[in-house]
């Protein structure tokens, strides 16, 4: 807590010297990690209001927060910078380096003593951005009045308030300021988990019992999947003491009924309370679980919170009778962040209570005989999925902005008991893929609010009064070819297509058949991947069914599991033509999972593997030139794919060794389609940039990051740049890849990635006898260094060099939006490529004369 609290206070001394105070909205965009909970208390020190923003949202959704709430300031970390959308914000970067930096210059004054900030209760606490039904979301703004009243009830009505507490939500959800705070404040253990390993139960399970975790806050879907997985393993978290759930209604299932029967010592709690309020009403299921209620309700209001049922002319509602929720007392929001319009229409008058207001819930809800509220459902359209706040009208406005959509609406559909999906119909008014559609809406809207299906019509049902008729929507259908299914083979395949046709209700299903391309989701994962553990013994991860999406691949690495693997490195990532494959290798970490949206866009019909780095497998491994890493390689590919033409790809590093494998491979004979170089240059093939160019890139820094960018060159001094810049990048892709391991999967230590660099600094490239395919990114390295416009690959390439430019900068390329270009420049490169045969014999005759 002493080192918490000081380096909290290092960060708010310097945003205080920011000009944050009270009443400034500083935005905090942070990977999570103990840097986020720095970056929180340090904002909120300071005496600022923080505003989230999700690393994993589309940059326009960022960019939309960011002008929204006029953020001055963001606390964000380097890695991230690629990514963020261009704003005028000051930066504030968030590593070790930041904290050496403040430590080391006395003249930045970021003491690490207590701050002093003229905070009121009224003062603002944080600003959270909802779904709006308008299309355009909106700011909720909290207030510290509200929260500390949260907190003080959430102290005495907890079983253990100084207990371990899993940090499960996102900070873009209001639960989180709960999780943190209501941990912090009662000097209990705050646990960390990746954002990958949240999503997945089957590990979220075993961290709750490897923790000891006592206390979990989760929405019912998250509770739920958790559930399945420990009926389906049998392994209880002993530990747990306290289960609150909120964000969506409560179901007692019978999964959760028999785990919480299996623990008697932990209690199951239901909180309601919407953005506006945060928690509002509590409901404790103290009785036995035989006697809980599938549909528990919501409980009584919290202390100093007030909840009215009324009808349409705002008077009370008897018991029993179904009226409009509203809530008052000190628990709610200012309002809506400079929307005063929106603000008067849901925070009304209160009728029965001079000078003070009402929050117009939009819930429909009834007292109970005993005194407690059943919520009843919504009265207009919105919907929770996954604890999730959702306007189905900003996804419809998001949609009825393609240039080709005329006509659109979105719905939740349950046609599978427990899964609930959104899913969107449209009309065109020309042929219009519904995968380019998705992509749309990929590019504005957080994932949690992309439908799972868009299903275009020829028109939409309509009501006798003209209004479209969202109950006659027909339930989308995945559209099977069935003289293109392939049948299986074993046993166990006709066991999986069974578990899979009957979870994911399509009709046929092959042994080739995508999972996510079948509707899939990561909760009918879970239902999936426990059903084939039970009843066809077939034990598997949320993360290796994304590996192996098809029942063929899921049936292929069972019957390989008792054999060496003659080729460990190797991952299927796209299924396709096995006689023309594409290998993707990794850059200077260890996966290759960061390739996946460039992967998901490709049109090519190629089978598409990527090849990790050895070190992951074998740390100790006693490869130490990029020569002998690509000799790896190629016998592992050649395991795969013993004959025919491939292509070869590789990024950064990757490139390195992507050029080599391809040249080794053109040496014994192999046809290679194409090599494609993602922007990387040869080593030592860049020029210093003159003294002018280097001072106006000083001063264009320094004008966009301000003083922070001086205090960084004092540690910047002590390195060179170019290993400044390589140790950049390696830091940016483990951040990038964090989220994306595997479960029980060493990620590379820096010691392996400073030995890879040293192995690339050290490369010499031999001549290739075929075409270079290089893909630079239009946004050049900051580094001070010039390239030549080939990056040094003509000398080299005896087939030539072809140079394409997409939008972007070295790793943005790879991320929305570039990477559909990046999509479209690599489907071209592979209909087009091919080595050249004449020179290919030429350097195996001169290879032999060598000999």
């Amino acid at each position: 807590y002493a080192a918490l609290n000081a380096q909290a206070n290092q960060v708010a001394h310097y945003l205080q010297k920011q000009g944050v105070k009270p009443e400034v909205i500083v935005g905090l965009c942070v990977p999570r990690s103990p840097a986020m909970i720095v970056g929180l208390l340090g904002i909120l020190k300071a005496g600022g209001a923080y505003v989230p923003l999700d690393p994993t949202y589309p940059p326009a959704r960022l960019q939309l927060v960011l002008a929204d709430a006029q953020v001055s300031v963001l606390v964000t970390q380097p890695q991230l910078l690629e990514t963020l959308p261009d704003h005028p914000a000051e930066l504030v970067c968030l590593d070790e380096e930041w904290f050496a930096t403040v430590d080391a210059c006395p003249d930045v004054d970021a003491p690490s003593d207590d701050v002093r900030a003229a905070v009121t209760p009224e003062h603002l606490a944080y600003v959270i951005y909802t779904s709006g039904s308008t299309g355009r979301p909106k700011g909720v703004a909290m207030p510290h009045r509200a929260l500390t009243n949260l907190l003080c009830w959430q102290q005495e009505s907890a079983i253990a308030p100084a207990s371990r507490t899993l940090q499960f939500t996102s900070l873009s959800f209001d639960v989180s300021f709960q999780e943190i705070f209501a941990t912090l404040t009662a000097g209990g253990t705050l646990v960390l988990v990746s954002d990958r390993d949240r999503r997945d139960p089957f590990v979220l399970s075993n961290v709750l019992c490897e923790k000891a975790i006592e206390r979990l806050f989760l929405p019912f879907s998250a509770l739920q999947s958790l559930a399945e997985v420990i009926d389906s393993t049998g392994v209880v978290p002993s530990h747990l003491r306290e289960a609150i759930t909120a964000g969506e209604p409560l179901r007692i299932s019978p999964a959760i009924a028999r785990w919480f029967e299996r623990m008697p010592q932990a209690r199951l709690v239901n909180h309601y309370g919407p953005t506006e309020s945060h928690v509002v009403t509590s409901f404790l299921l103290d009785a036995s679980v035989s006697a809980w209620s599938s549909s528990p309700p919501i409980g009584t209001p919290i202390a100093n919170s007030r909840v009215q049922i009324l009808d349409r002319q705002l008077q009370p509602v008897p018991i029993g009778v179904a009226g409009e929720l509203h809530i008052g007392g000190i628990c709610l929001a200012r309002g809506y962040l400079d929307r005063p319009d929106l603000t008067a229409e849901r925070f009304i008058a209160d009728p029965f209570e001079p000078d003070a207001r009402l929050y117009r819930t939009g819930d429909l809800a009834r007292y109970l005989p005993d005194g407690t509220i059943e919520c009843l459902g919504r009265i207009d359209h919105q919907v929770k999925i996954r604890g999730f706040r959702i306007e189905p009208g900003e996804i419809e406005a998001v949609l009825g902005r393609h240039d080709r959509v005329r006509q659109c609406a979105v719905v939740v559909r349950e046609d599978t008991p427990g899964d609930r999906r959104l899913v969107a119909y449209g009309v065109a008014d020309s042929v219009v893929e519904s995968r380019s559609l998705k992509l749309h809406l990929q590019q504005h809207l957080p994932n949690y609010m992309v439908p799972s299906a868009i299903v275009l019509l020829d028109s939409l049902p309509l009501t006798p009064s003209g209004k479209i008729d969202r109950k006659s929507l027909p339930a989308p259908q995945i559209q099977q070819d069935k003289t293109a299914i392939a049948p299986p083979k074993n046993h166990l395949e006709c066991q999986l297509i069974r578990i899979w046709e009957s979870a994911l209700n399509v009709r046929p299903i092959g042994i080739e058949d995508n999972f996510f391309d079948l509707g899939g989701h990561s909760l009918l994962a879970v239902k999936i991947l426990t059903a084939m553990d039970r009843e066809a013994g077939v034990n598997l991860s949320i993360n290796q069914l994304f590996e192996q999406p098809t029942i063929a691949s899921i049936s292929e690495a069972i019957a390989q599991q008792t054999l060496p693997d003659p080729a460990p490195c190797i991952v299927p990532l796209k299924p396709g033509n096995p006689e023309k494959p594409l290998f993707l290798i990794h850059a200077i970490g260890s996966s290759i999972l960061f390739y996946e949206p460039l992967v998901a866009r490709l049109q090519t019909d190629r089978v598409i593997y990527g090849i990790q780095s050895v070190f992951l497998k074998d740390p100790n491994s006693s490869v130490n030139t990029v020569t002998d890493l690509a000799e790896c390689y190629v016998r592992q590919i050649e395991a795969v794919c013993p004959q025919g033409s491939l292509a070869i790809g590789g990024a950064s590093f990757g490139g390195l060794v992507a050029y080599e494998v391809a040249r080794q491979l053109a040496q014994r004979g192999r046809a290679i389609d194409a090599l494609i170089l993602f922007d990387r240059a040869v080593p030592g093939s860049c020029q210093p940039a003159s003294v002018t160019r280097r001072y106006q890139r000083h001063f264009q820094k320094l004008v966009k990051q301000g003083p922070s960018y001086l205090l960084a060159k004092v540690k910047h001094r002590l390195t060179s740049e170019s290993s400044r810049v390589r140790a950049d990048f390696a830091k940016a892709q483990n951040a990038l890849l964090k989220d994306l391991k595997q479960p029980g999967q060493k990620y590379l230590g820096e010691d392996i990635v400073n030995r890879q660099t040293q192995m690339g600094d050290a490369y010499i490239p031999s001549h290739y006898s075929g075409r270079v395919s290089l893909i630079r990114a239009a946004e050049t390295q900051d580094d001070g260094r010039v390239y030549d416009e080939d990056l040094g690959w003509s000398k080299y390439a005896r087939g030539g060099v072809r140079i394409q430019t997409n939008p972007g900068k070295h790793m943005s390329i790879f991320t929305l939006p570039h990477v559909e270009t990046l999509a479209t420049h690599v489907d071209a490169i592979l209909q087009v490529e091919l080595v050249r045969p004449e020179l290919v014999q030429a350097d195996r005759d001169r290879s032999h004369s060598a000999s």
